[in-house]
């Protein structure tokens, strides 16, 4: 699991340089980095120790540290996050597709993506980024559920967003093991546009 957060941590630093302004000493307004995941998936695992490895680098990390009680919107200042954030980094992971605070997360990151060119780079934890793609599995499982308590148009856009997502070159937890990176033509390569 280290292995593959330090990975992505090298690939991130290597493309972070490119787009994030360098720190000028004044506390930052707007942050670097959203970190969207679902937290009894990887907040004590892989995503805390992506946090602290992209803070150490000097990032300004958004991480929501309170989970949302079931039926609560996600707040404006997550929104605002989202939006003003230079990348997003959604965790899709098995149960990330449950969680509709989770869904509007994504459907808000894919949308500044879509409108605003955010960079987006999603990580596949455990999961097959067809099954997202397709929604099938748990992701099927997970929608069809919302179906039933949901707005069609909510289904429809978090549908769309994890589609989306899957679309996008990011990082699979498969294709990491014992710290190397397997050849995989989902993974940006090392020092790559």
């Amino acid at each position: 699991m280290y292995a593959f957060a330090n990975v992505l941590l090298a690939l991130l630093l290597i493309y972070a340089c490119k787009i994030v302004p360098k720190k000028t000493g004044a506390v930052p307004q707007n942050y670097d980095v959203f970190l969207s995941f679902r937290g009894e998936d990887t907040r004590t695992g892989f995503t805390d120790f992506l946090y602290i490895s992209l803070v150490d680098a000097g990032f300004h990390v958004f991480r929501d540290n309170d989970a949302l009680p079931v039926g609560k919107e996600i707040g404006s200042e997550l929104l605002q996050a989202i939006r003003n954030c230079q990348i997003a980094i959604p965790i899709i992971s098995e149960r990330y597709a449950q969680s509709k605070p989770c869904l509007h997360e994504l459907n808000e990151i894919m949308d500044c993506h879509t409108k605003h060119r955010k960079s987006v780079f999603p990580v596949f934890y455990k999961v097959d980024v067809v099954d997202v793609l397709e929604q099938r599995g748990i992701f099927g499982k997970a929608l069809r559920e919302h179906r039933r308590h949901c707005s069609s148009r909510d289904v429809q856009n978090w549908e769309l967003a994890l589609t989306s997502v899957a679309g996008i070159r990011g990082w699979t937890s498969q294709a990491i093991a014992n710290g190397y990176v397997y050849q995989n033509p989902n993974l940006p390569a090392l020092g790559g546009k």
